[in-house]
């Protein structure tokens, strides 16, 4: 039986730090994390984890920019994929888009 995926959800998630993080362009009382959330057929759901620190001031994705990539190009390009065969999967969303290796490393750990 061929394992697929069914869905691929991004979810953004403002936790709190234990302490106040000092940058060199802010101080952070809190991170904005991407929790991926991966369906397959058989039942089994995979977790990943997208995160930056310090948005666009410190790197190219930004977690509002990974949800909105995964949701607009990367999740519709995943679904129905073969949820066993990780880098066929990888492959996939590299012709789908260039870059966002945030957003890409999420979800191969969610598979």
């Amino acid at each position: 039986m061929n394992v697929q995926i069914t869905s691929v959800e991004a979810i953004l998630v403002d936790l709190p730090t234990i302490r106040a993080h000092q940058l060199s362009m802010a101080t952070m009382q809190q991170q904005t994390m991407v929790i991926i959330r991966l369906r397959s057929s058989d039942g089994i759901e995979g977790i990943g984890e997208a995160t930056t620190i310090g948005g666009l001031s410190y790197g190219e994705e930004s977690p509002e920019g990974i949800k909105l990539t995964i949701d607009t190009y990367l999740a519709p390009a995943l679904v129905g994929q073969d949820a066993t065969n990780v880098n066929a999967a990888m492959l996939k969303l590299n012709k789908v888009a260039r870059g966002n290796r945030i957003a890409k490393s999420g979800l191969e750990t969610a598979l």
